[in-house]
């Protein structure tokens, strides 16, 4: 495997947590340092856009109700941001509505941080419920978005969004961008499994079987979750394994995960992704070399770090 050979398809921008915001400049700055530190060639810079109002929709019943069901499966080791609930359940769910305020990304702003260099790709992001989206996609694309990711769990798909990414679904197929869906869990309240479960993979199969042109890729391959360590990984294995335009990223996976994906679909469909800054107790250099060591062959390794990325975005 050649040195730099690596393409990095989930990075989102560095000041993801920050609330005073960088510059577009500053940002790219950043990025591209932290690349060339790490020996990454090119990468794929995520927009973060969720409805605004969307933790209105969440309700103390359905969080209790998530609880009881996380003790009643044996998860009694909850994150502090749940346990916390317990005593304080408003002063949660304001600190997480800051946190998806603080995180908000918009696309203008992702394509404003990559502008000027072909090292970083943009990709936008829709808000699903605002009727507006697909003109917005259209403009997106003409901005040069290379993709689109969706945020299922935080943004709690529900029927009319799935309906308006059908057709988000076609006009990318037909424009040759790929979609890029969060599967698994979230952090906080969106790891309580009737929260975590608007992220199964197996949610988007009809999506996936009626746009058999339309590349598709899982990030984190269902497996995120701090409850249950992999817990929609099977689910992404078995639609990768049966639908060819399915393909898997190794975001946030701990090695054993990424070893089991190659061997039940191959090395082509796995593609290699750091989820800058958010897993802050990883460099991106040791991301890159965490999938170098793999017990894998060199030509294996380097379909993960470069070649599949490098054939679905014409890079």
């Amino acid at each position: 495997m050649s040195e730099g050979r690596v393409i990095d398809v989930h990075m989102h921008v560095p000041d993801l947590f920050l609330p005073t915001k960088l510059s577009p400049e500053e940002a790219r700055r950043i990025l591209l340092k932290e690349m060339d530190e790490a020996g990454v060639e090119q990468a794929l810079i995520y927009a973060f856009e969720i409805p605004h109002t969307i933790m209105a929709r969440v309700t103390l019943e359905q969080i209790y109700k998530g609880l009881e069901e996380a003790v009643s499966y044996g998860r009694f080791n909850l994150p502090p941001s749940l346990s916390k609930i317990v005593e304080g359940p408003h002063e949660v769910l304001e600190e997480h509505a800051r946190m998806l305020e603080i995180a908000h990304t918009p696309s203008e702003r992702v394509i404003d941080i990559c502008r000027g260099t072909e090292r970083l790709l943009p990709v936008g992001s829709l808000d699903l419920e605002d009727p507006g989206a697909l003109k917005r996609l259209g403009e997106l694309i003409g901005m040069g978005v290379v993709a689109v990711k969706i945020y299922p769990t935080l943004a709690m798909m529900g029927r009319r969004e799935m309906e308006a990414l059908e057709a988000v679904a076609e006009i990318l197929e037909a424009t040759g961008k790929p979609l890029i869906i969060h599967t698994g869990c979230d952090p906080g309240i969106w790891e309580l499994p009737n929260f975590c479960e608007y992220g199964k993979p197996s949610r988007f199969e009809e999506i996936i079987r009626r746009h058999r042109d339309l590349p598709v890729i899982l990030s984190h391959m269902g497996a995120y979750s701090a409850l249950a360590p992999g817990i929609y990984l099977h689910e992404a294995l078995d639609l990768a394994k049966r639908y060819g335009n399915v393909y898997l990223d190794t975001a946030a996976v701990e090695p054993h995960l990424i070893l089991l994906a190659v061997q039940r679909v191959g090395s082509d469909k796995v593609l290699f992704g750091s989820d800058y800054p958010a897993i802050a107790w990883n460099s991106l250099p040791d991301l890159v070399a965490r999938v170098a060591r793999l017990n894998l062959p060199e030509r294996d390794k380097e379909r993960l770090l470069y070649l599949n990325a490098a054939g679905i975005f014409g890079i």
